[in-house]
């Protein structure tokens, strides 16, 4: 544990695969088992959109 306090890096991508399969793992359950209606799939390409937007101002500040 002292590894992931002590190496930012290691911590960093550690995270990452951490959230990366908990991201796989809940829309695979979700889709299996609820597909989404239009309404919900209209406010989900909103806020695919909106998040797609920030991400690409992010990238244009490096």
């Amino acid at each position: 544990m002292e590894l992931l306090t002590t190496h930012p890096l290691v911590f960093f991508a550690f995270s990452f695969v951490l959230m990366s399969l908990a991201a796989w793992i809940g829309a695979s359950v979700l889709r299996r088992h609820r597909p989404l209606d239009d309404e919900l799939r209209e406010d989900f390409s909103v806020v695919k959109s909106a998040t797609l937007n920030d991400r690409g101002k992010l990238g244009e500040l490096k």
